[in-house]
């Protein structure tokens, strides 16, 4: 009788597991189940851990900055307009964000320490989705930015997404505010409609993390905690990249 209910039991919890509904307004239910890589947070991060890497953070923050101060005072400049421009806006946004250190002053720009985000590829795409806390506060730093740097971030659409460009040689910096979240992506220049639809999330993936539960199970699986964890699947990229190398190949001799 007590296997008879001991299998009863694992049944119904079985069920209940399953009839478990995704959230779909999080960034994992963005992630393709199949992507190539992924580091992400199922879960917001609890105080305690917030405060330790806030104070990590501090620590590191000057030097960090530096590295890339550094960087934008070697960058070439071969006296194109559109090089001068992105020199000026990314050192605009180095100064935005040189004195946030603490959660306060990055609340005062719309993020939040203990939101859910994710960064993941769509194919071999990299896009970056994180939860904005005040998408208005975003935008009042994207002004400043502007402001700062004397130009205006070149703006598009995608269907009804508006978004920012950055122009970067062959390749095409999108930057969105989809809903409640913040993408990030850096596409080839000519990349078709279609895969911009789906790195914004205009078009989400069949499966994705968050139906599949795929990042749970990895973290039950290896003991990691919700609070920030991934992978990187060689075999996966391997293939991918041997496609889109054999996709050139294929239009350099059309």
């Amino acid at each position: 009788m007590w296997k008879i209910r001991a299998s009863l039991l694992i049944t119904v919890l079985l069920i209940a597991a399953c009839g478990k509904s995704a959230d779909n307004s999080s960034p994992l239910a963005f992630v393709p189940a199949d992507t190539p890589f992924v580091m992400a947070n199922a879960e917001p991060a609890p105080e305690a851990a917030v405060q330790t890497w806030t104070r990590m953070m501090q620590g590191v923050w000057p030097s960090l900055l530096g590295v890339y101060d550094r960087m934008l005072d070697d960058l070439p400049d071969p006296g194109d307009a559109e090089i001068g421009k992105v020199k000026r806006v990314t050192a605009a946004i180095l100064d935005e964000v040189r004195d946030r250190d603490t959660q306060d002053e990055w609340a005062q720009v719309g993020f939040s320490m203990q939101a859910r985000g994710a960064f993941y590829g769509v194919g071999l795409v990299p896009v970056l989705r994180v939860e904005l806390a005040d998408a208005d506060k975003f935008r009042a730093m994207v002004a400043r930015i502007e402001q700062k740097a004397g130009a205006s971030l070149t703006t598009a659409r995608v269907d009804d997404q508006d978004l920012w460009t950055i122009a970067l040689d062959k390749a095409e910096a999108l930057i969105a505010i989809e809903g409640k979240h913040l993408v990030i992506t850096v596409l080839p220049a000519n990349a078709e409609k279609s895969l911009r639809r789906r790195v914004l999330g205009l078009d989400r993936p069949g499966q994705s993390l968050e139906s599949s539960a795929g990042l749970i199970r990895f973290n039950k699986a290896e003991g990691y905690l919700a609070y920030g964890s991934g992978w990187i699947d060689f075999q996966t990229h391997h293939r991918l990249d041997r496609q889109r190398s054999g996709l050139c190949r294929i239009r350099r001799h059309a």
